[in-house]
């Protein structure tokens, strides 16, 4: 994994990481695990990098599943995220803190899609409750 910076592959230890630092090429926290499940190398060293891939060529490894992403872990968050949430509630609270409009998507969230053309403008996103309801003849409610 590619690092920048004089900071190294991990600044300041494991906790002081952003989620997406610029001094770094990828998610890094993910270099706290360090080797041999994540190798960091200088991009400016080349020579760095040579010897980094012949290590990891040359050292075993075992498979890494860490424990928030193993199978009855992901069933617990999915069963929370579906059944547990008040997911009418969270929306009612969004758009109470947004003025009583329904609040728009971040660019970052939608860019994609309407880049693809699978996404289209919405009559409801960034209107009042009450237009949403004249629009489809429903209460958001209910």
């Amino acid at each position: 994994m590619p690092y920048y910076t004089a900071l190294g592959p991990v600044p300041d230890g494991p906790d002081k990481w952003e989620l997406f630092d610029a001094g770094h090429a990828q998610h890094g926290p993910f270099n706290t695990l360090g080797e041999p499940y994540v190798y960091t190398y200088n991009m400016s060293d080349p020579a760095d990098l040579v010897a980094k891939l012949r290590k990891a060529v040359q050292t075993p490894i075992k498979p890494y599943i860490p424990d928030n992403m193993r199978m009855e872990n992901l069933r617990r968050r999915v069963h929370h995220e579906l059944f547990e949430t008040d997911w009418q509630a969270e929306y009612e609270a969004k758009v109470r803190e947004n003025g009583g409009v329904v609040p728009k998507f971040p660019a970052y969230m939608t860019e994609r899609c309407y880049l693809h053309g699978f996404c289209k403008d919405s009559p409801v996103i960034g209107k009042s409750k009450e237009v949403a309801f004249n629009l489809y003849g429903e209460g958001l409610d209910e």
